[in-house]
């Protein structure tokens, strides 16, 4: 099993002296889970922009609680006969486990 800094996770933006900009995942004790650079408008910088940022930055704060929750969901063990978008669904939920967890093959 993988190791991560445990949830709940929250961001902060703030401007640099370069003027590019910065969003801050932090955990519950205010500690760094990570860093992301970006410029503001119309620059881009590897894909990112200040566009998008409220929206990763949302993504990754989630992270520790979305694992769970597929955890929650790929842990059903009876899925027999049920509709098969339902199958479909726990399988991408363990293979999504698999990658965050660093299982996938």
């Amino acid at each position: 099993m993988s190791k991560y800094t445990p949830g709940p996770w929250n961001f902060a933006h703030r401007r640099r002296y370069d003027g590019m900009y910065d969003t801050e995942i932090f955990d519950s004790e205010g500690n760094t889970v990570a860093t992301a650079a970006w410029y503001a408008l119309p620059k881009t910088h590897e894909g990112m922009t200040s566009t998008n940022r409220m929206e990763n930055a949302r993504l990754i704060a989630a992270a520790p609680d979305l694992l769970e929750a597929l955890k929650s969901f790929a842990g059903v063990e009876n899925f027999a006969g049920w509709h098969p978008k339902y199958e479909s669904a726990i399988e991408k939920a363990r293979a999504a486990i698999a990658k965050a967890t660093g299982e996938a093959k």
